[in-house]
């Protein structure tokens, strides 16, 4: 748990932070339903060192109202039917883990060597 933690710390930054100016910015899209059965897909691959696009789209009203990046410290509110996207630029390769508020539910973002 350690590790991921160091790498969540150390990963997640703003998109932009991780392109030089006039750089085009090729970026991964993820999307992420949070059902009442949890997070589906529940575990999602990208690329380290391209910026990453996680949307969740919380689908039911009766979920959580939140999501968190643990380890990274960041909390976003997940409105029923309304697509929230973070975003990120993973510097190593890895696993970063998201959750809802109370836990109950979690995924992971395997971080893979890039190019």
């Amino acid at each position: 748990m350690g590790r991921v933690r160091a790498i969540g710390a150390a990963l997640l930054v703003l998109t932009a932070a991780g392109c030089r100016k006039g750089e085009p910015q090729v970026g991964q899209r993820v999307d992420v339903q949070l059902t009442d059965q949890g997070f589906v897909p529940a575990q999602v691959t990208v690329r380290e060192n391209h910026p990453v696009q996680l949307v969740i789209t919380r689908t039911s009203g009766d979920n959580a109202a939140e999501v968190l990046l643990p380890d990274s410290g960041i909390r976003r509110d997940l409105p029923a039917r309304q697509p929230v996207t973070i975003e990120f630029t993973p510097r190593e390769a890895g696993q970063i883990e998201f959750v809802n508020e109370n836990g109950s539910f979690t995924g992971k973002v395997t971080v893979e060597p890039g190019m």
